[in-house]
């Protein structure tokens, strides 16, 4: 009796823990650090985050694993919840030193949660989770400008922690590469034209003297009669073209990622084959609405 009791127990923990793991997506396979499942943004500001968070990874010598996800819903549960669901789940971060961090965004709740894993909750308190919410990310999404709350508010969570942000990796909002190039080698060619005019002039001999020559004035007969000299008017410089400069993002991709269907994951229960190292959160952050 005792032993039947113990096996429906097992079965019935089993059954739960099949539940709540198959609500969850399973892990990009490798492991990514943007993960739009809500489609919030674009492919190339997916891509640009992507690129800062990975660089950020290596400039911090792997001390922090941020990673950010959206995803359309929290499938019934309560947003502390998932996020510690699915950080656990995924195994973000080192599993001896427990440093991932998890930025959820929950689109159709319209609620965003920071996750902290157990190794960075000394530096990531509830409040200072909260502040950073308060001030950064949450005012940014409730404008509806998504890419601007998870870029700034992924770079506040690393200066609040005291990491380091990358020294390459930013969103290029201005000139592009390509133009900047042409922009160098234009004004370039327009220096070393000036100063080869400049000495080809300084090196032209000057001419020499001429000998005065005695001038024989006609006899005056009523007067001097003179030239007026007509003043021609200086013509305006003209205008230098200025380049301006195209908005553009780096790098830039025209399709994103092709990812399953969220409600395809229902499935999954178990990602222990996860790229991710296996880290553990023990439920410290904070979370808000906007």
């Amino acid at each position: 009796m005792q032993k039947t009791l113990q096996y429906l127990i097992f079965c019935l923990l089993l059954c739960c823990n099949i539940s709540i793991y198959g609500q969850y997506p399973a892990p990009p396979q490798p492991a990514e650090y943007a993960v739009d499942y809500a489609n919030l943004l674009t492919a190339d500001e997916e891509q640009q985050l992507e690129v800062f968070l990975k660089a950020a990874y290596s400039r911090n010598r792997e001390k922090i694993q941020l990673v950010v996800v959206t995803v359309p819903n929290l499938a019934g549960q309560n947003i502390k919840e998932y996020a510690n669901g699915l950080a656990r789940s995924w195994g973000i971060g080192d599993a001896e030193r427990n440093d991932g961090f998890l930025f959820l965004i929950a689109k159709e709740e319209r609620q965003a949660r920071l996750e902290v894993g157990y190794g960075l909750e000394e530096k990531y308190p509830d409040l200072l989770c909260q502040e950073i919410l308060d001030l950064t990310i949450l005012p940014a999404l409730k404008d509806g400008d998504y890419f601007k709350g998870v870029w700034e508010g992924s770079q506040s969570i690393l200066v609040k922690g005291g990491f380091k942000l990358p020294a390459n990796g930013y969103p290029n909002k201005g000139w592009n590469r390509s133009l900047t190039i042409m922009a160098i080698l234009f004004f370039s060619v327009i220096f070393i034209v000036i100063i080869l005019g400049v000495y080809q002039a300084l090196k032209r001999p000057s001419p020499a003297p001429k000998v005065p020559q005695k001038v024989y004035q006609a006899p005056l007969k009523q007067g001097i009669q003179r030239k007026r000299k007509h003043k021609h008017p200086q013509k305006k410089p003209k205008k230098q073209q200025t380049i301006k400069p195209k908005a553009s993002s780096y790098p830039k991709l025209e399709q994103k990622k092709q990812r399953p269907s969220y409600s395809d994951y229902a499935d999954y229960s178990d990602y222990s084959d996860s790229s991710f190292g296996g880290g553990d959160f023990g439920g410290g952050g904070a979370d808000g609405f906007w």
